[in-house]
């Protein structure tokens, strides 16, 4: 009866380490990885696109696409491409897009819910269709606040607004600060 009693803790701790090892292995190969990756869609505003003011068309739509690293819990390292589109007046367009780097710092109210602040630099290009058409890069810096909820483990929703300064060059176009707001969606690689 002894035997017995001692083969069964045995056999229940050889179990109970099995199964410990076992979650052990599943938690390493689905690990949580600091990666996301997101795109948001919006509306951007050009304050001062066109010469001719008057009759410019200065909102255009916005897509962008971005990725990131999660450092902890408040601070990330985003980079993205932002595709501005075009803004028109009377025979004549200014599009532009720009590549971007920014620290976001988020301020979580809950698990799900969080505001932030984004801040960083980006490099710029324009063009337009004048004869003969013309470029310009520059590089300046960017700025935003945005809301975050967290849908699910891995997807997650975004509303922000980001101001990108002085784009855009005098053979373009006027310097142009550009204002979007966007609406997007985050995934998580957890």
């Amino acid at each position: 009866m002894k035997i017995l009693k001692h083969a069964l803790v045995l056999v229940a701790l050889a179990a109970g380490a099995g199964q410990a090892w076992a979650q052990g292995q599943q938690q390493s190969a689905f690990a949580d990885t600091p990666l996301y990756v997101g795109v948001t869609v919006g509306e951007a505003h050009w304050r001062v696109g066109c010469y001719d003011t008057a009759n410019c068309d200065d909102l255009s739509r916005t897509i962008r696409a971005l990725g990131g690293w999660q450092i902890n819990k408040y601070f990330a390292a985003e980079v993205g491409y932002h595709n501005f589109n075009k803004i028109t007046s009377p025979g004549f367009f200014v599009k532009g897009h720009a590549w971007e780097a920014v620290l976001h710092v988020a301020w979580p109210f809950s698990e799900a819910f969080s505001v932030y602040g984004l801040a960083g630099g980006y490099r710029g290009a324009t063009e337009n269709n004048a004869a003969p058409p013309q470029a310009t890069t520059n590089f300046s810096g960017t700025y935003g606040l945005g809301a975050q909820y967290e849908l699910t483990r891995n997807l997650g929703v975004r509303l922000e607004w980001q101001s990108y300064i002085q784009i855009s060059g005098a053979q373009v176009s006027p310097r142009s600060d550009i204002d979007v707001v966007s609406v997007g969606a985050l995934w998580r690689f957890r």
